[in-house]
């Protein structure tokens, strides 16, 4: 079945500035478009849902004991995404609201 809308999942390095992103974008009709925030930088990791948007960032390689791995797989599904953690990181599921 193909959809007839455009999703975007945004990957982007850096965290994103909440109010900035707010103004410029949910304000301006892309909230019903964009799923999720997926950044890197911030390095102890953290996620949260705000407006129906799902905000990941994985933990990095230099939150990590010596000798261990820290990063995600993202599997990509019509109503979710399964994020498959490694090493630090924990795997979980970002449930979509149709």
């Amino acid at each position: 079945q193909t959809m007839s809308c455009l999703i975007i999942i945004w990957f982007k390095h850096f965290l994103l500035n909440i109010r900035y992103f707010h103004n410029h974008f949910i304000n301006q009709s892309y909230q019903d478009i964009i799923i999720t925030y997926i950044n890197g930088h911030y390095h102890p990791g953290g996620y949260a849902v705000a407006d129906r948007i799902h905000y990941f960032g994985p933990k990095a390689i230099l939150e990590s004991p010596p000798g261990t791995n820290a990063f995600c797989v993202v599997e990509v599904y019509n109503n979710h995404l399964s994020i498959r953690g490694f090493g630090i990181n924990k795997s979980f599921t970002m449930e979509f609201e149709e």
